[in-house]
């Protein structure tokens, strides 16, 4: 997930970059541009993704250091979280193979780790309502507030720094050539009159 944010953020990644190419007719970036990608014009699908498994990842390690009855119903929250995921998976799949007719090899790999989730949760039988208590599911649902606000923070301070560099790319060209502002006053200039 978080190839895939850096991705979407415009980081050429050589992995990413690696797997994406296994996709034939531009599957990754067919699929990331594609309506279905985002949920808002600010909020991506990688958005909610890196803030999924991050927030499992730290949910797991303060479950893993809690009393066993904070343990048991926090890893059966976690598994509920994950079975909700699974509409999202086979609506991610479809999507990309009926509507957008290309594939991305990392939205796959998302969606294969969604689906192992569900298998492990299973496996080692934490699939079930029995323990789930509101300590817990308060606590899970407070982090993935808590790391979704933080990464979209992140994800504006790293658009910000990108805009700032083009801008000063851009400046700099224009330093260099004068000629083009005076270019750019007359074109001005002329839609005026």
């Amino acid at each position: 997930a978080i190839l895939l944010a850096a991705t979407e953020l415009g980081f050429k990644l050589p992995v990413a970059e690696r797997l994406c190419s296994i996709s034939t007719n531009h599957g990754c970036e067919k699929v990331m541009h594609s309506k279905a990608s985002s949920i808002t014009k600010d909020i991506k699908l990688a958005d909610v993704g890196v803030g999924y498994f991050v927030s499992v990842l730290l949910c797991m390690i303060i479950f893993s250091f809690s009393g066993s009855m904070l343990y048991i119903s926090g890893m059966q929250t976690l598994s509920l979280l994950s079975i909700l995921c699974l509409p999202f998976v086979i609506f991610s799949v479809s999507y990309q193979t009926f509507v957008v007719k290309a594939h991305c090899p990392l939205c796959l790999c998302v969606m294969g780790m969604l689906t192992i989730d569900v298998i492990v949760y299973w496996a080692i039988g934490f699939i079930g309502f029995s323990a789930v208590t509101l300590p817990a599911v308060i606590l899970v649902v407070g982090i993935l507030m808590l790391i979704a606000g933080s990464w979209m923070a992140v994800k504006r301070i790293i658009q910000d720094k990108q805009t700032l560099q083009d801008d000063h790319h851009k400046f700099n060209q224009l330093r260099q050539h004068p000629e083009r502002i005076m270019q750019a006053l007359a074109g001005a200039e002329a839609e005026d009159m």
